[in-house]
């Protein structure tokens, strides 16, 4: 099996969107209700993603497989945090890891874990040093 991580192509939009959607089913299923009633990833939002250079496609054997994003803008949802605070180390700056799904073909394979360590891999080879994580 040949799996890597890359940078998604306008070309990939058709396919994210249905990795995203069937993360949205296998969480509504589960009883969760992230990415339900309109919330979550969409359209637009993956489409400048992919502009931006931010969202990446695991690919297993030519077959995309999984999404995640890439972010380094900083995010008011990790401004206030409740019941906690951040470690002292942790950085002004940081990368977060979004929009991460996997198509549901591929789960039981480990292939979650692959695509969040491949992630930080290319987290890391940008320079992030802080790494924060949300789906």
């Amino acid at each position: 099996m040949t799996v890597y991580l890359r940078k998604a192509e306008p070309s990939d939009l058709p396919d994210i969107l249905a990795i995203i959607e069937d993360g949205r089913r296998t969480l509504q299923k589960s009883g969760i209700l992230q990415w339900q009633n309109g919330d979550g990833p969409n359209q637009e939002i993956l489409a400048k993603d992919i502009d931006q250079q931010t969202c990446y496609i695991l690919m297993v054997d030519n077959a995309l497989a999984g999404v995640g994003v890439l972010c380094s803008e900083i995010d008011p949802a990790y401004e206030a945090i409740f019941n906690g605070s951040w470690q002292p180390h942790s950085q002004a700056t940081y990368t977060a890891i979004h929009r991460v799904a996997l198509k549901s073909s591929f789960q039981g394979q480990g292939l979650a874990l692959v695509l969040l360590r491949l992630l930080i891999t290319a987290a890391r080879l940008q320079g992030a040093t802080d790494i924060r994580i949300d789906t």
